[in-house]
């Protein structure tokens, strides 16, 4: 009884008054003085809940709920030693966590709402219901086949679809008897959802086991699938999913540019594989509008792609339109950069593109949309952060710890951890964080960051980010380890390694970034083939195996983007830019300027012409703030690069 006693008594110490405490010292010194208790004594259990207390009154929710995790960790002979508030304050943090990860999807939210159940929280069905979608899907996405089937029995077995306002309908075809159709809709919804090697399973299923004709969406998604599945080199898509495929059909099949231009048809097309497939005067025109607008939303440099498309000797035909004979003349260095006029339709919807385009080559005046008196470094910093880890930490706040990191790198670790103490999800906030230092070149506390996100909350993107950092800080094989793990996580391995070997290119690990290559051409899809190969040429020319770089150059050859560079003096092409430049990097500035507006999303030639041009240049201002668009840009490694081109 005694016993039973003592740890009944030890169970609820008495409270610290926080807000005399508070009244005494204020909340500044009141938060030192606790803070100095846990120091001296991390089993203060009474300093920790007052801890809590008052960070969660101060809008430092991630501290809280360190500390109340700390009480738990402790523990007792019976249990928690917490009080009933103490209790309640947790369960409503890890409600606000578990809900601020199940909106990105991450498979810990279920443990979070599970825990705040388990401590008194009313945690609605619904959010529950989508937590074990979220769990089980993060098993569907992972490359053993084993985890794979555990997320599709843990769908199956909960039987989440009688919520149908909730939870996706598709997920029906989880189930062991579902239908064909079902087991289709199933295919098409984890495609969508990332998983994207067990929806190729599930469509493939269903378009062998349902005849013909198909239901049309799911006909769409099985040949995007497919192609994703079948290696570049490996045997054409069959004719007749080809011709099912709706909307994706044109990447694949030999489509009209005259039909295809204006329709659903024509992002497609433009994505199809290069070929000099102009052949007569009105599908060179029909190219030529599809690829200005391709050029315009920077998919391509026009001139290279104009060229595979297009070929150049249609331009002496009797029929030949004068817009397109100028064009091809423009992208040869050979036209000067007038507008033409429009004697047809379709020559007046290119001439209106190209007229646009041609627009942007003006001196740059009054273009720029950066704040005056606006540090584009530290803007650029902040928005590569924020969009790698979007909603963690506001974009403002990044920008502020960018600014103190220039001037004293310890004021920013303290703002950096003020700022993830004030989320309430710790592990997205250390890894936004995380992502700035990145940016700001310090690869050894992005590494720890990421390493505590990681550790925090175990998620693929996490994981991505710790190897990249590793790759900076000269860990090479360590990245190797860590990019493993998110790749096999990730639900496209392929693109996982395509962004590793591109970053370990970057950081002078040529071997290494080869290996990584490698992975990523046996496992890409087709929009990330093209930069896998890029990678392993430019690797293996670092490591002097030129023929082996001549290979790849050939199968690179075969894709979609065309590399550039192929004429020295396309006005159109960034890369004929870049290759202009001096022994020095010194360059023609116009030359510079006309290929970034020719360019929206190159970033080395507004790199160049930042570095070269003077301050009293507007058009260096303009380039300042597309670097600082780009540095939020949907590609983690060109975003990256625009964020670093601004210097540190």
């Amino acid at each position: 009884m005694l016993a039973v006693a003592a740890a009944c008594g030890v169970r609820a110490p008495a409270p610290v008054d926080v807000l005399a405490l508070t009244r005494e010292l204020g909340s500044d010194g009141a938060r030192r003085a606790l803070v100095a208790r846990v120091l001296a004594d991390p089993r203060d259990v009474q300093a920790r809940l007052a801890l809590a207390t008052l960070a969660d009154h101060l809008g430092r929710p991630g501290e809280a709920l360190d500390q109340l995790e700390a009480v738990v960790d402790l523990g007792g002979p019976a249990g928690t030693r917490w009080h009933d508030a103490d209790r309640a304050r947790m369960s409503r943090l890890l409600l606000a966590r578990g809900r601020l990860r199940l909106a990105r999807g991450a498979a810990t939210a279920l443990a979070d709402l599970r825990r705040a159940g388990e401590l008194g929280a009313d945690v609605p069905a619904d959010e529950l219901a989508r937590a074990h979608v979220a769990h089980a899907l993060a098993r569907l996405r992972h490359v053993d086949l084993h985890e794979r089937e555990a997320g599709r029995r843990e769908l199956a077995e909960r039987d989440l679809t009688r919520d149908r306002a909730v939870v996706d309908p598709e997920v029906a075809g989880a189930r062991d008897r579902a239908t064909p159709d079902a087991r289709g809709a199933y295919g098409a919804w984890l495609w969508s959802h990332g998983a994207r090697r067990a929806g190729y399973d599930e469509l493939a299923t269903w378009r062998e086991d349902v005849p013909a004709p198909h239901d049309p969406a799911l006909a769409e998604a099985y040949l995007r699938a497919l192609a994703w599945w079948t290696p570049w080199d490996g045997p054409p898509l069959p004719d007749d999913a080809v011709a099912e495929g709706g909307a994706a059909r044109c990447r694949y099949a030999t489509c009209s540019p005259r039909a295809a231009l204006g329709t659903v048809d024509e992002p497609a097309l433009a994505l199809a594989p290069p070929g000099v497939e102009g052949r007569d005067t009105d599908a060179a025109l029909a190219w030529l509008a599809i690829e200005v607008d391709a050029a315009r939303r920077g998919d391509v440099a026009l001139g290279p792609a104009l060229r595979a498309r297009v070929d150049a000797a249609i331009a002496d035909a009797p029929r030949a339109s004068t817009v397109l004979r100028w064009t091809l003349a423009y992208v040869a260095g050979e036209a000067p950069p007038v507008v033409m006029a429009a004697s047809s339709p379709v020559e007046a919807q290119t001439v209106a593109a190209l007229a646009a385009a041609l627009a942007g080559h003006e001196d740059g005046s009054g273009t720029s949309s950066l704040p005056d008196g606006a540090d584009p470094r530290e803007l650029a910093t902040a928005r590569y952060a924020a969009t790698r880890v979007p909603g963690a930490v506001d974009e403002r706040v990044l920008a502020g710890i960018a600014y103190a990191y220039r001037n004293d790198a310890a004021v920013a670790d303290r703002l950096g951890r003020d700022a993830i103490a004030r989320s309430v999800d710790e592990a997205s906030a250390r890894a936004a964080v995380a992502a700035l230092f990145d940016a700001l070149g310090d690869p050894g506390r992005a590494r720890l960051l990421w390493q505590a996100a990681a550790d925090a909350s175990a998620e693929p993107a996490f994981f991505e980010g710790l190897a990249e950092a590793a790759a900076r800080a000269n860990d090479p094989d360590a990245a190797m380890i860590d990019a493993t793990t998110a790749a096999a996580a990730s639900g496209d391995p392929g693109a996982v390694w395509a962004r590793m070997s591109r970053v370990l290119v970057d950081a002078g690990r040529p071997a290494h970034a080869l290996t990584a290559a490698r992975s990523a051409i046996d496992l890409a899809g087709p929009d990330t083939l093209p930069a896998a190969l890029d990678a392993a040429i430019a690797a293996s020319r670092a490591l002097g195996r030129a023929e082996q770089a001549a290979s790849l150059s050939a199968r690179r050859a075969a894709l979609w983007p065309p590399v550039g560079g192929d004429v020295a003096r396309d006005p159109t092409d960034p890369v004929a830019a870049i290759a202009a430049l001096d022994d020095q990097g010194r360059g023609d500035l116009d030359r510079l300027w006309l290929a970034s507006r020719w360019a929206p999303r190159d970033v080395a030639t507004r790199a160049a012409f930042v570095r070269l041009a003077g301050t009293a240049d507007p058009r260096r201002r303009t380039c300042e703030a597309e670097l600082v668009a780009l540095a939020g840009d949907a590609d983690p490694v060109r975003a990256l690069a625009a964020a670093t081109s601004l210097g540190r």
